[in-house]
Parts: structure tokens; C-alpha cells; sequence
């Protein structure tokens, strides 16, 4: 009796084997694996539960390439895609089926939610019934159709000014000429005297104007010039090949009388983009280099203005994302510039250093070092030599 209620058990359990192995997988199931691959980021994976038609639009390599790229050039983070299962689902019958899906992102512009639907199908493959999500470009964003393309536009911030107590400015936003050449009419004859006026040499005139994107007709900038040194932006116009520019850049109006206080700005270097990079800096910043630039760097160089866009193959622009510029803060002191400029004046060619605190309140009203620098000079580029002569 015993071993005939066995052997009925173990019929029993293969019949249930049998019977959840034969149950075919619903649409509402292959889905959900879709969206939990997709959360995880995996598109290799992604790209096997795609239908035989979205196959023939685009590879796996490409498919992959496609996700990785975009999500990367966007800085996309906490990716979350949501897909309720219905309660009741008799799609399941069908050979098509359709959900609704919801996708939310954190992008460089901000955050990016949508709605979109999945239309799968029920395909054979390998003697096998299956169901296949019907994929096109609307899954990564909407109004993404083929042969449109992903633009990001970025708006520099305008960088805060430090000004003094009386909103007098120690650094000020202005203009200089940025001195160029048009590349296909230097000549050596050019070079000697061109090297001269832009304390620059000849390797690195030539350096630049050999440049991969460089073509004969194209403006190659050198240097930037003071608005203030005509003498010799009169003597480069009057090389043939040489033309200017009107460009914004950091300007001091008190230069050396307050350069040991205020600093300067320059290009941000390697190394100092890779200690700030988590804090928004780009190659392309210009950061403090010393004195009060440096210190309230992140205050005065605002934010960008970041715009992601589909361009569409007509020409126009649909708007994903978009964050507006911030424009960096002014920064007043309680330094007088009148006190700052009598007592460098005071200290002359003599090494030393001056202050002035009021008794009063204990404001700091001037705060002098000699020897100076002309801080216009630092944030346009100091040569070798001049570097040299500082330094010593």
C-alpha cells in the first residue's frame, strides 16, 4: 500500500513538472526581465528579448554602442524605469500585446521623465514560442525618431567681480585682443619678428598653426594682448598675416597695488581638474589661481546653462532637458582701494608687506606685498623668460 501511494506521488510531481514546463511565458513576464535589464543597464542582454523586425533595423554592437554613448555624453544617473503589471491580462492569448512604461533620469540638464508604450510580439525561434519586445528609438527618449541625433548646448557663466567697499572693482569683467594668424600666409620672414611681439617661439608659432584642425584659410589664435598695449598691437597688424579680436576675459584695474590680495585667473590644469572635477570644473574653466580668486573660486564662477536637444532631421530642435545659467556672485570686501594703493605706493621697490584694519570695527581696509606682479600679465600668460624673472 505504502509503495502504491508512492509511485502516485511521483506521478503526480511529474505531471506538475510537465505541466509548468508546457506553460507558455506571458508578454506582461518577458517585459518585466526587459525592465529589469534595462534598470541594470545591461543592453547586450536588452538586445535578445528584441523582436526579429527591431533586429533588422539595428545590431547588437550598434544597439549597445547607441545606450552607452548617449547615457554617458548625458550624464545620466539614478535611471529608473517603471512597468505595473496588470491584474488582469488576456493578451496573453493574443500575438501582439502593448504596455505602458515610465522612465525617469537625472541627465547634465536635469531630470528627464517620460511616458512611452512597448508593443511585443509572440515569435518562434529554435521550434520555440516566445515573446519579443517590437523596439525603436522612441525607447530611449519619445520624440528620438531614426536619423535624428542627440545636441548638448552648454552657456558659460558670467563669473562673478570682486569689488571693494565702496563697489569700486579689483576685478572686473572686460575685453582683450586675442592676436591670430591666418595660417597659410606665415612665412619665415614673418616668424622672427612675430615671435618677438608675442614673446612666443618660433616651434610654438608653428606648433600651432600645424595643428590637425588647422587649414590655410583658418584664424589660429596666439596669444591675448592687453586693450591697453597699443604700441605693439599696432606693430602686429602690421604684419600681413596677423589679425585681432575682441574677446571677454578677467581684467585688473589696480594691477600690482592689489595683485598679492585679488590673484588671478588662468586655464585650469590637469591636476587641478582632476581634484575638482566632482564639483561641476570642465577642461574648459578658468579657475583662481592665488590670492582672492582662488579662495572664493566656486562663488564667482556661477554655474553653465546646460541644454539637451533632439536635432531633428528637418532642421529643427526638440528640448529633453535644460537647466538655465547661473551667473557667478559678487563678491564686496571691506578693503579700501584709495589705503591699498597709498601704501604700495608707500612700500615702492622695497620688500615688504603693509596693512590697514580699522580700529573701530577691526575691518581690514588694505592688505599690501612687495615686490609685486601684474596680475593682467599673469591671466594672459607669462613668457619663460618672464616667469624667470619673477621667480628670482
Amino acid at each position: 500500500m505504502r509503495k502504491l501511494v508512492g509511485a502516485m506521488l511521483v506521478v503526480l510531481l511529474m505531471m506538475a513538472v510537465l505541466a509548468g514546463c508546457s506553460k507558455e511565458p506571458t508578454p506582461q513576464d518577458r517585459f518585466a526581465k526587459y525592465i529589469a535589464l534595462w534598470n541594470g543597464q545591461k543592453f547586450d542582454q536588452m538586445y535578445d528579448y528584441l523582436s526579429n523586425n527591431a533586429k533588422k533595423k539595428i545590431t547588437k554592437e550598434e544597439f549597445t554602442n547607441r545606450y552607452q554613448k548617449i547615457y554617458k555624453d548625458l550624464q545620466i544617473t539614478d535611471l529608473k524605469i517603471n512597468f505595473k503589471k496588470p491584474k488582469e491580462d488576456k493578451q496573453a492569448e493574443k500575438e501582439q500585446a502593448q504596455y505602458s512604461f515610465t522612465a525617469s533620469m537625472n541627465s547634465v540638464a536635469g531630470p528627464i521623465q517620460f511616458t512611452h508604450k512597448a508593443n511585443l510580439k509572440k515569435e518562434e525561434r529554435a521550434d520555440k514560442k516566445n515573446w519579443y519586445v517590437d523596439w525603436n528609438t522612441g525607447f530611449i527618449f519619445p520624440k528620438l525618431q531614426e536619423g535624428d541625433k542627440i545636441g548638448i548646448d552648454t552657456t558659460a557663466p558670467i563669473r562673478g567681480e570682486i569689488l571693494d567697499r565702496n563697489e569700486i572693482g579689483l576685478a572686473v569683467n572686460g575685453q582683450v585682443y586675442e592676436v591670430g594668424v591666418v595660417a597659410g600666409k606665415v612665412t619665415d620672414q614673418v616668424l622672427e619678428p612675430l615671435s618677438a611681439l608675442l614673446k612666443m617661439s618660433p616651434e610654438q608659432i608653428k606648433k600651432a598653426i600645424s595643428a590637425s584642425w588647422v587649414k590655410p584659410e583658418l584664424f589660429v589664435p596666439l596669444k591675448r594682448v592687453s586693450m591697453e598695449d597699443e604700441a605693439r598691437i599696432a606693430q602686429l597688424i602690421a604684419l600681413e598675416p596677423v589679425q585681432t579680436r575682441k574677446v571677454e576675459a578677467r581684467i585688473y584695474p589696480y594691477d600690482k597695488a592689489a595683485a598679492q590680495l585679488i590673484g588671478y585667473v588662468g586655464a585650469i590644469s590637469a591636476d587641478e581638474l582632476e581634484k575638482l572635477k566632482d564639483k561641476g570644473y570642465t577642461s574648459n574653466d578658468m579657475i583662481g589661481k592665488r590670492g582672492l580668486e582662488q579662495v572664493y573660486d566656486e562663488q564667482l564662477k556661477g554655474k553653465p546653462g546646460v541644454k539637451i536637444t533632439i536635432n531633428k532631421k528637418n532642421g529643427s530642435k526638440e528640448v529633453l532637458a535644460e537647466k538655465p545659467v547661473e551667473d557667478g556672485k559678487t563678491v564686496k570686501l571691506t578693503i579700501d582701494v584709495d589705503v591699498q594703493t597709498a601704501i604700495y605706493d608707500q612700500l615702492g621697490k622695497e620688500a615688504g608687506t603693509g596693512a590697514a584694519i580699522n580700529p573701530v570695527t577691526g575691518e581690514t581696509l588694505a592688505l599690501v606685498s612687495t615686490p609685486s606682479f601684474d596680475p593682467n600679465q599673469a591671466m594672459l600668460g607669462f613668457s619663460a623668460a618672464e616667469w624667470k624673472a619673477l621667480q628670482e
